[in-house]
């Protein structure tokens, strides 16, 4: 999958954690409805349970969906996939997400979260374990998946060092993450300065025209988030972005369609 935009079309739609206006978020529901609201692709986090499996699920703990305590990390999947997230929702697998997307012919930006505890620090040894866990589970889930399951997966993450491990490690492309909080954090800055992503997801404050036309230019993909607002999108569509990440999808598309 080339995850370019044709000259001569609209961006590429990512619903982000799925069509979470109406659905649970980061669940099977959320997706499958996001690609019946026309979005070309979805927009997803990963983490891994404490027996390994990579599980679908944005928050390091389980309290703001599950209104309940507990690490994501810190227990197995044979837990996790019975918490209740409301409505009967449930934490899927990576492996159930990637299912949806390649039977509803879509595309997907995986976004691995490398932080298993922001207070503590960036490069303290559970941290580092973590990362090498996550990177090493997702190149496995991948692995196992045939050629042209996996040419639909583009990975993003914000964080350098699991940036290089993925990049090292697998063919699919991998996005670059950063927003004004991790851009002032000296390792973000390297990362951009130093990796050199082919693939770029700024958030929309740094997606200026200069900038847009420079990574362009530059040969980047660039697909910008969190984009909203009609006017925003069709700004940055005339700019040459690749793709949008949209909690609004079917505005968005209609805009994008007249």
């Amino acid at each position: 999958m080339d995850f370019r935009r044709p000259a001569s079309a609209r961006p590429f739609l990512y619903a982000h954690r799925g069509a979470h206006d109406v659905c649970v978020e980061n669940t099977a529901p959320a997706f499958d409805r996001a690609f019946d609201q026309g979005a070309d692709g979805v927009e997803l986090d990963v983490r891994i349970a404490k027996s390994g499996e990579v599980v679908v699920f944005h928050d390091a703990t389980l309290g703001r969906m599950a209104k309940r305590r507990g690490w994501v990390h810190g227990q197995p999947w044979s837990e996790l996939r019975d918490v209740d997230l409301g409505n009967g929702a449930r934490i899927p697998l990576l492996d159930e997400a990637l299912d949806i997307v390649v039977a509803r012919n879509g595309i997907v930006n995986v976004e691995l979260k490398g932080v298993l505890d922001d207070r503590r620090p960036y490069l303290a040894r559970q941290e580092l374990a973590y990362k090498a866990k996550l990177v090493r589970a997702v190149v496995r889930t991948l692995g196992r998946r045939s050629r042209s399951d996996r040419d639909r997966v583009l990975f993003s993450t914000f964080d350098p060092l699991v940036f290089a491990a993925v990049r090292a490690r697998v063919r699919e492309p991998v996005a670059f993450l950063f927003d004004e909080e991790h851009t002032q954090q000296r390792r973000s800055r390297w990362g951009i300065r130093v990796l050199r992503p082919a693939v770029l997801h700024p958030e929309k404050a740094f997606a200026t025209e200069s900038a847009v036309r420079a990574w362009k230019a530059e040969g980047r993909i660039v697909n910008v988030w969190t984009i909203n607002d009609v006017a925003a999108a069709e700004r940055l569509a005339s700019y040459g972005v690749d793709g949008l990440v949209s909690d609004h999808i079917p505005a968005l598309r209609a805009a994008l369609h007249r």
